[in-house]
């Protein structure tokens, strides 16, 4: 049997699913229960509803939505759908859903909860090195090999 749990704090590598004005949807292929809410994105962030992507604007002051969406495309740092990110594990939570029919309190069924998964994975990207590969890729490439010996 195998168990896939990563611990709080480990740091792994997915692909993002989707994102939408709440977050970014990610997935490692054989689980797709991780998310990253906008909350755990870098700073200052903004969602592109023409694009369906997060932006990241880097070493800059703007704070307002509507002020980042303002700015030039070329500017943007867009964690795009497919993209590799290389993630921070905040915490995961487990859902015991019973199964059943519809629970009945004195006569009156009880409005159910939508579903859910039964463990989900929350994640950030709001440190260094954290975020889409390629935006770190040069920061490895850019030294001298070390010399052995």
């Amino acid at each position: 049997m195998v168990v896939f749990r990563p611990f709080t704090s480990e740091v792994i590598v997915a692909k993002v699913k989707s994102s939408d004005e709440d977050g970014i949807r990610l997935t490692v292929g054989f689980f797709d229960d991780i998310y990253i809410p906008a909350s755990y994105l870098p700073q200052p962030t903004a969602f592109d509803p023409n694009e369906r992507a997060h932006f990241w604007l880097p070493d800059s002051e703007l704070t307002s939505t509507h002020d980042m969406l303002d700015t030039p495309v070329a500017e943007r740092m867009y964690i795009d759908q497919g993209e590799a990110v290389r993630v921070r594990v905040e915490t995961d939570d487990f859902y015991d859903d019973e199964p059943g029919p519809p629970k009945m309190a004195e006569g009156v069924q009880i409005k159910c909860e939508a579903k859910r998964a039964p463990y989900n994975i929350i994640c950030s990207i709001s440190e260094q090195g954290l975020g889409p590969l390629a935006w770190w890729s040069g920061a490895q490439d850019g030294g001298e090999p070390m010399d052995e010996g």
